[in-house]
Order: C-alpha cells, then sequence, then structure tokens
C-alpha cells in the first residue's frame, strides 16, 4: 500500500526510517521520533526540488502543507498543556472525564479560527480526540522546532546538519547538547 503513496510521501517515510538507523537514542522516543520526522521533511522536499525543480508545483505544495504545521502544532501543544493541567488538579476522576470532553469540545469549536493555507487538516473535526491520539501528536512532533534551528545553524544543509544530529546519540541529554552547539554557531541561545 506505500507504494501508492506520492512521491514526496514516500520519500519522507523512506528518509524517516532510514533516519533511525542513523541517529538513535535509547530511551528517547519522543527525540528520535521528533528528529526522523523533521529529517523526512526536509529530505523528501530536497528530492523533490532535485526531481523537478525548486518550483515545480509539488514542491510549493509541500512547502504550503508544512507551513500549515506551524499553527496547528501550537493549536495542539496548547490543548496538550489544557490536559495536562487538567489531570495534575486535585479533580475527582469522573471530574476530570467530564472536563477533558468539554476540551476536547472547545478545541474542535476553535480550530475553524487557524490560519491554514492548504486542507492538510481538514480531517481534524472528525478525529475522535483521546489521549492516545495527542500522545501520539506529542511524540512524533516533538523538538521540530530545535531540529530545524540546527539545520538553519548548520547552513541549511541536511547532510551536516544529520553529522551534528548523530554527535549526539550518545549523550544523556541530546537536548542540552544541541542548545549549545546552536549557541556556538549562532551566539546566541535559541529557545523551543
Amino acid at each position: 500500500s506505500m507504494l501508492r503513496l506520492r512521491d514526496e510521501d514516500l520519500a519522507n517515510l523512506l528518509i524517516h526510517e532510514l533516519t533511525h538507523a542513523t541517529v538513535w537514542i535509547p530511551s528517547d522516543v519522543p527525540f528520535n521520533e521528533g528528529l526522523a520526522t523533521f529529517v523526512g521533511e526536509a529530505g523528501s522536499l530536497l528530492f523533490l526540488e532535485a526531481k523537478h525543480g525548486p518550483d515545480f508545483p509539488s514542491a510549493r505544495e509541500v512547502l504550503a502543507r508544512r507551513a500549515d504545521r506551524r499553527p496547528f502544532l501550537t493549536f495542539m501543544a496548547g490543548l496538550i498543556g489544557e490536559l495536562e493541567a487538567l489531570y495534575a488538579s486535585d479533580r475527582e476522576s469522573h471530574e476530570k472525564v467530564s472536563e477533558r470532553e468539554k476540551i476536547f469540545a472547545e478545541a474542535k469549536s476553535r480550530f475553524s479560527d487557524l490560519p491554514f493555507q492548504t486542507d492538510s487538516y481538514s480531517g481534524f473535526l472528525e478525529w475522535q480526540l483521546n489521549n492516545a491520539r495527542l500522545a501520539s501528536c506529542r511524540t512524533y512532533t516533538s523538538k521540530l522546532d530545535l531540529c530545524e534551528r540546527v539545520y538553519e545553524a548548520a547552513g541549511r544543509n541536511l547532510k551536516d546538519a544529520v553529522t551534528v544530529f548523530r554527535s549526539c546519540a550518545d549523550l544523556d541529554d541530546p537536548r542540552e547538547y544541541l542548545e549549545m552547539w546552536i549557541h556556538g554557531r549562532t551566539g546566541s541561545l535559541g529557545s523551543e
């Protein structure tokens, strides 16, 4: 079934999985998945540009879909934050479940206000929102901004950025290492 994917989606999937074979931080699934998501997306865009040129319509569509990711992820981070605060509260379990459903309903209501360029997230309103779906979203998109900043500091050279990512594979805190690396390259510590 994967062979029926669009070229950019198949390239993204393959590069994502190859990233896991290239860089793996033991016991840090969010870092590994966030990194592989970033490298897959950056690499698939480079693939499209190499195959069709930077002005090919598919490349523009991919860029627009990826631009939509930022407001969506900000929205999802806010939703996850609301739920984490609820779960950390002293409320009774049944109250938390009831309040969670209200939070989900309010999120779906706010969703239509997001500034999207494409219909990439049009299916969100049909999603069955639950903790598992939100945990998956957080796992696969964790630290995309950090990866983007490494990529920018590496001169938007994906091979160089992957070399930097590989250099933190055996460290206890790869995020701290990457922040320090960015700071050394840019002279200022970026924010996540």
